[in-house]
């Protein structure tokens, strides 16, 4: 049997918590658009999310998709299959900012990239 190489972190869905959260890193909607912008750059939040074609994946990155818009940030999602997303992740413009995880037992996660990591250093 795997063990599991991680610890589950229980979240919940609190968009005032995560509007605040963002907020107190500077991620601000300064120009009223609905959309937080980056510190010192003043280009809108948007994140980078591939997902599969097949199954649940396109519909439950619709609801992530809403849910992140509620909070200010912007979603870009990209459908593809599974070898097209691994091959894009790197080379195309600000690559992938995260992305679903299948864990060892069997619940689906979200993990940041490195690239996602790399855009946005110490946030």
């Amino acid at each position: 049997a795997f063990e599991a190489y991680y610890e589950p972190i229980p979240y919940s869905y609190n968009a005032e918590e995560a509007a605040q959260i963002l907020a107190d890193a500077g991620f601000v909607d300064s120009d009223g658009d609905g959309y937080v912008e980056v510190p010192g750059t003043g280009e809108k939040l948007t994140l980078n999310f591939p997902t599969r074609s097949n199954s649940w994946y396109p519909a439950i990155s619709e609801i992530i998709q809403e849910q992140l818009r509620v909070v200010g940030i912007d979603l870009n999602v990209t459908i593809a299959d599974f070898p097209t997303l691994r091959a894009n992740e790197y080379s195309t413009p600000g690559g992938t900012d995260f992305m679903y995880i299948t864990n060892a037992d069997g619940s689906v996660g979200l993990a940041v990239s490195r690239a996602g990591a790399d855009r946005f250093p110490g946030h």
